[in-house]
């Protein structure tokens, strides 16, 4: 009577795949602001409320802008912002982008490799920015990239300090 032909996933057009993926995806289906939200309670503990990590936007495609006053305790001995508070930063920017973009809320991640590039340094006082976009968004992997940067206060001109790049490993869920 019925001739049902079952259609295998590689037949389908691979747009199609990745709409289906992404429709299946429960943190597509978030808005900015229950994702600004969800990351701003993870910055109310550890080392990002420790540190001032301050989130500021949330954006497509897991764009993510926060900043951190420098403070006292911020500072390396020469005087300047210590380079791993920087790094700290760019890759918390980075990390949270990714949770963005995992591919369902049982999903993890972690960092597996990263470097930094410090091009310029602050001072104590100084407020720097952070801002991460994904460049690489893999089944396995995601590619992150961030720039930590201030402002001047002559002319509000941008000047970057770091450089950031973040490999991160997709954890399946257990």
């Amino acid at each position: 009577m019925f001739n049902l032909r079952f259609k295998s996933l590689t037949k389908v057009p691979f747009k199609t795949q990745i709409i289906r993926r992404v429709s299946q995806n429960v943190f597509f289906d978030k808005t900015k602001e229950e994702w600004r939200d969800f990351l701003q309670q993870r910055q109310s503990f550890g080392v990002l409320s420790h540190l001032g990590f301050d989130l500021i936007d949330v954006g497509e495609n897991g764009q993510i802008k926060a900043k951190m006053e420098i403070k006292r305790h911020h500072m390396a001995a020469n005087g300047y912002v210590h380079a791993a508070c920087m790094v700290f930063l760019a890759d918390t920017t980075c990390g949270f982008g990714c949770y963005t973009q995992l591919p369902t809320n049982k999903h993890n991640f972690t960092t597996i490799e990263l470097k930094s590039n410090h091009i310029g340094t602050a001072k104590e006082g100084d407020t720097v920015y952070a801002e991460s976009k994904v460049l690489h968004r893999g089944k396995s992997t995601h590619v992150w990239e961030s720039t930590v940067y201030k402002l001047s206060e002559k002319d509000g001109s941008r000047k970057d300090l770091c450089l950031f790049r973040a490999t991160q490993i997709i954890l399946d869920p257990k």
